[in-house]
């Protein structure tokens, strides 16, 4: 009956999800049952919450009961079971995704207490101080994951690019030669040039989008991508000779880029 009743529940959201007086409402049905289909039910609520929260349309005071009524829910799924760790973790993600920062890393860190190798609670820890502008504990965080298992690519990866954001270039050159990151193919070097544009380093930009043209030179978007690169570094006639590649492989881009090369060699930055 319960999960007859969850069932109905997640067919409702899509025609009248945004009524959140309703569908808590369906959602307590469930809850009424009182049954081991609580535990799904909850997630489902607190996946609920949280997509609303992207909802234009919503009244934020009706977002922040959606959010609340499932992390009421969710403490008493950890009080019924309060060793659980997963349980703390979408703790933690609804408090993070309620601003609740403080509550959120209290959830976190007794995540952390009863699964202390997990490395994914590490990342969900530095995400929180991410949120909080304290880039320097994301790192410490990070490195920790990162030292629990060198060839864990996902942490390796996540300290390398939190590196370069926190302008610690050696540390995130060491992890990239580490022989198990086994560079650069099991990175996502977008993530990187991401990371490297934050800090500024856009020679460093330059060097990846370089790597990424190696491998697919016909990608139009790559070349136009080096080209603004080039242009915030300063090298103009670079930059015009990547447009002009770029028209060279697409001719529908002939109008746009004649346009951006005109403004370059006029002085002006399009």
């Amino acid at each position: 009956m319960a999960a007859r009743q969850l069932i109905i529940v997640l067919g409702e959201a899509g025609s009248k999800g945004t009524d959140v007086n309703f569908m808590i409402g369906e959602f307590d049905k469930v809850f009424s049952y009182n049954s081991f289909g609580n535990g799904e039910a909850i997630e489902q609520l607190g996946s609920y919450a949280q997509n609303i929260f992207a909802v234009s349309g919503i009244a934020q005071q009706d977002k922040e009961k959606a959010m609340t009524k499932a992390i009421e829910e969710m403490n008493k799924q950890i009080q019924g079971a309060p060793n659980d760790a997963r349980s703390y973790l979408i703790l933690t993600t609804l408090y993070t995704k309620s601003n609740q920062l403080d509550e959120a890393m209290k959830a976190a860190n007794k995540a952390l207490e009863l699964s202390p190798k997990k490395q994914q609670i590490y990342f969900v820890i530095t995400d929180i101080y991410l949120s909080a502008g304290q880039n320097d504990k994301a790192f410490a965080t990070l490195q920790k994951a990162y030292e629990l298992d060198h060839a864990y690519q996902e942490a390796a990866r996540n300290l390398a690019v939190i590196s370069i954001v926190a302008n610690k270039i050696n540390e995130a050159e060491k992890i990239l030669d580490e022989p198990e990151a086994n560079w650069p193919a099991k990175f996502d070097i977008s993530q990187l040039i991401n990371a490297y544009a934050r800090a500024g380093n856009y020679k460093k930009v330059a060097e990846l989008w370089q790597i990424l043209i190696f491998q697919e030179p016909n990608n139009v978007q790559y070349h136009v991508n080096l080209a603004a690169t080039y242009l915030k570094l300063g090298e103009r006639e670079n930059t015009i000779k990547e447009l002009e590649k770029a028209i060279e492989l697409n001719p529908q881009f002939k109008e746009q880029g004649e346009y951006f090369i005109n403004e370059i060699k006029a002085g002006r930055n399009p």
